[in-house]
């Protein structure tokens, strides 16, 4: 075998394959170290471009979702605004009034208003132009244009809203009522007394309202039930007209149920007597209370005199040819007729009586006959009842309404009390004029008011902030003030607009003298007539140191000038006329019939008062022996500070043509003429406001020969103008009627400029 050569031989050859086999290995590697960089450099180059891309797609999306939420934020900023110029509509009168040349310390009537510690911001235009329209689009409605912003300074959100407001509740009406039955609390509307014999002991006479009684009552289906301990008074009589007596339906001997007109037919459960008892045969009700523990007068027997109607001694039918209801006439109940009086309302008539059929099964006076497509007979209210007793009659004048009937199921409440008002004069919330005690307020043109109130100790006893409300200083000594400031309703200041007139306490900050002397109240400088002692027309005789002439009773007079609530927790008293400045113009207020306050939609102000009593509000009408004092030949107001207010009194003088400017209100009582069947007629009881009322209450009688005929007109500014704080104490409220939202404007600098927003909202229908 030959050898291997150094180069040409097997040898050299496998050295030559090796180190091309390496060398290719080598050049591979570099080739795929290239590629690899090139890919590696191709990625890098990747990245560096997809990085901004996502990173801005990113950024974008944040954006977007930043705008979106700040959008939505924009928007809950704008309801928030609609909210709080709610709340002002509620609690400011004529807040209508403000916008950015008159803001009254609103910020966002003039620029934004953060909302606490957030980005949320809101700016709001207010357009009160469609108040006074009687009809199209947005009649009587109140429109607020309302724009949210939020989000950070250069990207900010926008929303804007259009919202209508109107006003909903009782305030709204000319006339109210929950009864429509003489208040049981007025001197002479009840019976004497009743007899009230115990099952042992001799027998007692009770007032009706003084006897407590229970009564069980077993209906068709042999259910019963067990009403009281209630007053006897409430027991008879305390029932809207279509409503089942069961405590009549109860009674053993049963009663005639004069409803089904034979004579015979009794009084149960199977022959409901509905409403107020008003039979008027000479038999007495005899009722035996049960002999069950624990019951009031268990097991005594009581007798109803029939000498006089049990639930009325004036009776029914107050309402004749002498009533004019101008506004809206509500009754949670139907009126007794007795005449045709006028009704020219829109709707003329509202009743809270049930509005089906079904309900009733029994025909009855008030009630109209309905049957059913399948032949079923019923009976449905409707909202009037001709007053059969008196053989008077009477239907309704519908005025320029084409005999329309009455809006039946209607839902309206009255508040049981004016207490919530007393914290907006003791300086717990707001600053307004507290009074203890009887209270006299002479009104002034200009804008004052003279007070006597000798047992006012302290009018802001819980002052903490705020203007204080200038209220007076009064002692028994020296128990009067003149040129008193009408108090304001500024709730940027603190002040309230209220005044309240609380009863004698017994202790606390706010008690009064707990002894007065007798010179504080029975002062020869008020010329109470001869042997009275008690400014209260209901009880003149009585020691000024009982409870009832302690009580919070206000009696008033005047021409106003401001905007104000006189409330008090017993009654209120018309002295003379009470009238406001912008109706009048200068001089004291009216002696003559005003046919309107029409004057004031022009005079530039917002007079307005509410007259809130939790008891009664009474015209004065004292009486010399049988006849009628003389006629005022004052008005009652003096432009003098110097001048005493001795005139200021409720028996001084009669008013002929009485006329009452104000929203009246008596949560627990009636607008009341006392002595209206005595003496000689006066005129007519002008009432410019509202006559809102938990009875109806008698002002004269039938026929002219006594007290006064009645004209109640609705001031169609209280649809929009309320009284401080009345709207609290009558369940009435600014409701949201439509709105429109206006889309989302997303720029940085939106205007608000001399008030004008740069948004045109459509209108709202």
């Amino acid at each position: 075998m030959p050898a291997p050569t150094k180069n040409g031989g097997p040898l050299g050859r496998l050295r030559g394959v090796v180190t091309t086999g390496v060398a290719r290995r080598l050049e591979r590697t570099r080739d795929e170290s290239g590629q690899a960089l090139v890919i590696a450099l191709l990625l890098v180059l990747l990245v560096s471009i997809l990085v901004p891309v996502l990173a801005s797609q990113i950024r974008a999306e944040m954006a977007a979702t930043n705008m979106s939420t700040s959008s939505e934020a924009a928007l809950a900023a704008a309801e928030a605004g609609v909210q709080e110029y709610r709340n002002y509509l509620d609690n400011v009168p004529a807040y209508y009034t403000h916008n950015y040349g008159s803001p009254a310390g609103d910020a966002a009537l003039t620029g934004w208003k953060q909302i606490g510690a957030t980005d949320e911001w809101f700016h709001y235009v207010p357009d009160p132009s469609r108040l006074t329209v009687s009809s199209g689009g947005s009649a009587g409605q109140m429109l607020l244009e309302v724009t949210g912003r939020a989000g950070a300074p250069g990207a900010y959100a926008y929303r804007t809203m259009l919202t209508s407001f109107k006003l909903s509740g009782i305030l709204t009406d000319s006339y109210y009522s929950e009864y429509e039955l003489a208040d049981p609390n007025e001197p002479g509307v009840l019976p004497p007394n009743v007899t009230v014999t115990p099952a042992s002991g001799s027998p007692t006479t009770l007032p009706m309202n003084q006897v407590q009684v229970e009564y069980t009552y077993t209906n068709q289906l042999g259910v019963s039930t067990t009403y009281g301990p209630m007053a006897l008074s409430d027991a008879v009589c305390k029932y809207h007209t279509y409503d089942e007596n069961t405590f009549i339906d109860s009674l053993s001997p049963p009663v005639v149920n004069p409803w089904a007109g034979d004579g015979s037919t009794m009084a149960s459960a199977s022959n409901p007597y509905y409403g107020p008892y008003y039979d008027t045969s000479s038999t007495p009700i005899t009722f035996t209370v049960p002999d069950n523990a624990g019951w009031p007068n268990e097991g005594a027997k009581i007798s109803i005199p029939r000498s006089a109607r049990p639930c009325s001694q004036y009776g029914v039918g107050i309402y004749d040819g002498s009533v004019t209801f101008n506004g809206v006439a509500y009754t949670n109940d139907q009126f007794w007729l007795c005449g045709n009086p006028q009704f020219n309302g829109s709707p003329p008539l509202e009743s809270g009586a049930p509005a089906s059929p079904w309900s009733y099964r029994d025909s009855w006076k008030g009630a109209l006959k309905y049957t059913s497509p399948s032949g079923v007979t019923s009976y449905i209210p409707q909202g009037w009842v001709d007053d059969f007793y008196d053989n008077c009659g009477g239907t309704p004048n519908w005025g320029p309404h084409v005999v329309p009937g009455a809006e039946l199921g209607q839902t309206q409440h009255l508040p049981t009390t004016t207490a919530g008002l007393i914290s907006y004069v003791d300086g717990t919330k707001m600053n307004g004029c507290l009074y203890t005690g009887p209270t006299m307020i002479e009104f002034v043109q200009g804008g004052t008011m003279n007070v006597w109130s000798p047992l006012s100790q302290n009018t802001e006893p819980n002052y903490s902030s705020g203007t204080r409300a200038s209220c007076g200083t009064f002692t028994p000594a020296s128990p009067w003030q003149t040129g008193i400031a009408v108090p304001a309703s500024t709730p940027m200041l603190n002040q309230s607009g209220v005044i309240y007139v609380q009863s004698e306490q017994s202790s606390g900050a706010n008690s009064g003298y707990p002894t007065p002397a007798v010179s504080a109240i029975g002062d020869a400088n008020l010329a109470l007539p001869a042997g009275a002692t008690c400014i209260n027309p209901y009880y003149s005789s009585l020691a000024p140191t009982s409870s009832q002439c302690t009580e919070g009773d206000a009696i008033i007079e005047g021409e106003l000038r401001g905007e104000v609530t006189l409330a008090t927790s017993a009654d209120i008293i018309v002295s003379r006329d009470l009238t406001y400045q912008c109706a009048d113009g200068a001089g004291g207020a009216t002696t003559t019939d005003p046919s309107s306050v029409t004057a004031c939609n022009a005079d530039g102000t917002s007079d307005v008062i509410g007259l809130l009593a939790n008891e009664d509000l009474l015209i004065a009408h004292p009486m010399n022996g049988s006849s009628n004092d003389p006629t005022c030949t004052d008005d009652g107001t003096e432009t003098s500070s110097t001048v005493t207010i001795s005139n200021v009194v409720p028996w001084s003088c009669d008013i002929y043509n009485a006329t009452i400017d104000g929203a009246v209100v008596t949560l627990n009582g009636s607008t009341y003429v006392p002595n209206f069947n005595q003496g000689a007629y006066l005129g007519g009881l002008y009432e410019e406001g509202t006559n809102i009322n938990y009875y109806p209450g008698f002002n004269g009688v039938s026929g002219n020969s006594a007290g006064y005929n009645q004209q109640l007109s609705y001031d169609t500014r209280l649809s929009y103008l309320n009284p401080p704080h009345l709207l609290q104490a009558t369940d009435t409220v600014w409701d949201i009627v439509g709105f429109v939202v206006c889309g989302t404007i997303n720029s940085a600098n939106f205007p608000v400029v001399s008030g004008a927003q740069s948004v045109s909202c459509p209108s709202i229908p």
